[in-house]
């Protein structure tokens, strides 16, 4: 369950780049998956917001090579990933 406050830290940390919080989508171990749109076209996406602090340092480790490895693939059968942001405690 995501908390309320972990909520408003992501809606605000996704505002400063220009994306407006949905709805939840998902929710897994150390994340979850949500929709929002781009404040300036409206277009709307997914993203995954994994936080950080939940993890240990060899699980954050293999997240970042994860997100390296995904950002590099282009396929068809893959989703592409268009952004990563990153704070001190969230990776989206």
């Amino acid at each position: 369950m995501v908390r309320e406050e972990e909520k408003l830290s992501v809606s605000e940390f996704l505002l400063s780049y220009g994306y407006e919080l949905g709805e939840m989508i998902g929710t897994g171990a150390f994340g979850s998956v949500w929709k929002v749109w781009t404040k300036a076209s409206r277009k709307e996406w997914a993203v995954k917001v994994i936080h950080l602090n939940r993890m240990n340092k060899k699980e954050r480790s293999m997240i970042e090579d994860e997100v390296a490895t995904l950002s590099s693939i282009r396929h068809p059968h893959v989703v592409e990933v268009k952004e990563v942001l990153r704070s001190r405690n969230v990776l989206v």
